[in-house]
């Protein structure tokens, strides 16, 4: 099997920390959920670096596999591309 390189976008959020829970370093944050419909969204999320109540931050929701633990916020530059390999069958038998 061949596989072909592609790169994947990651979506960057304009997040807003709305809470903050001290006693187990999670935030709950607002962010744009659709930006056709300007729907809004809120979540109980972690994040990769200490943010402050009511900054505004550009970030990425890393989903985690388990229900019971909450998503990661990574905050950090914005429009990142992240090279990737996706195995896709070119030629089969």
């Amino acid at each position: 099997m061949l596989a072909k390189r592609m790169n994947f976008s990651i979506v960057y959020k304009r997040c807003k920390v709305i809470a903050i829970n001290h006693a187990d370093k999670s935030y709950f944050i607002e962010y744009l959920r659709d930006v056709e419909t300007k729907s809004v969204e809120y979540c109980w999320c972690r994040a990769n670096q200490a943010l402050k109540m009511g900054s505004v931050i550009d970030g990425y929701l890393c989903p985690t596999e388990s229900f019971d633990c909450l998503p990661t916020l990574i905050v950090g530059e914005c429009n990142s591309i992240i090279p990737s390999i996706r195995s896709i069958a070119l030629m089969s038998r």
